[in-house]
């Protein structure tokens, strides 16, 4: 993807997992997010939450401007306050201005902030 200027916003989009694998619903957030990236002039970004989660950010970075971890083994299995900490505190220091999710059962449990 082409680099943009670091003055620009980002469009963030959370890998989702199943298993070791990248969950297909990531690959639709991210045709969306590349969408919004170039209409609005974003830098587009992936984040991948969990513990060894650099496996997944390689197979991810091909396709986005920037990739984030946010990677510890007490992340390893799915806990919504955990995650939601996590998350806020990477968004306060790159503050996206566009964040994509996926609709799943695991991120219907996390609470809203």
């Amino acid at each position: 993807m082409d680099s943009k200027n670091k003055e620009t916003g980002r469009s963030f989009v959370l890998v989702g997992r199943e298993g070791p694998a990248i969950a297909p619903i990531t690959f639709q957030l991210l045709g969306m997010a590349t969408q919004i990236a170039t209409d609005l002039k974003r830098i587009l970004c992936a984040v991948s939450i969990g513990d060894e989660v650099n496996d997944v950010l390689s197979k991810i970075a091909y396709f986005v401007d920037e990739a984030y971890s946010i990677d510890h083994p007490q992340l390893a299995s799915f806990k919504p306050e955990l995650y939601v900490r996590a998350l806020e505190q990477l968004y306060q220091k790159v503050n996206p201005d566009v964040v994509l999710i996926g609709y799943t059962m695991d991120n219907l449990e996390l609470p809203q902030h």
